[in-house]
């Protein structure tokens, strides 16, 4: 079966979030516009989203994730958006685990982080102290889908 290639995000303002994601995340081709507003944006890996105009969502109480390949890209993405004053939340940083969530301008959550997938991936906590999944805020457990 082919992989997962493409996220389907409702939003306010079409071209707010491509500039979101063009900055933020690498999001520089734009594949397609369709009559119907709905545009194809695409990351340097061929992952795509597809936006288009309507409402949001985010209020669902899900969320997807970007991993990173290393502890200081988070790190480093981390002061940029500190800089730009994009609040970020949940940063954790340990040895198995760095990463933080953020909203876009819709709402959508997003993780962004990176994990060495070793023995304490297996334990479902990812990073975390045992006994309580994480949660986005006034949302629910966090089951991440990465980018």
């Amino acid at each position: 079966m082919a992989p997962l290639r493409h996220l389907n995000l409702s939003v306010a303002d079409v071209e707010r979030s491509i500039d979101f994601y063009r900055r933020w995340f690498g999001f520089d081709r734009v594949l397609a516009r369709y009559p119907d507003g709905t545009v194809f944006v695409a990351d340097a890996d061929g992952f795509e989203l597809a936006l288009h105009e309507g409402h949001s969502v985010a209020d669902l109480g899900w969320h997807f994730g970007f991993t990173a390949a290393s502890r200081q890209e988070i790190v480093d993405l981390a002061a940029r958006l500190d800089g730009a004053g994009i609040e970020r939340v949940e940063y954790h940083d340990t040895a198995e685990y760095v990463g933080f969530k953020l909203q876009d301008p819709d709402g959508y959550w997003i993780e962004v982080y990176h994990e060495p997938r070793g023995s304490s991936w297996a334990t479902g906590v990812r990073g975390r102290s045992s006994g309580s999944a994480a949660t986005c805020p006034g949302t629910g457990p966090i089951v991440g889908v990465d980018g």
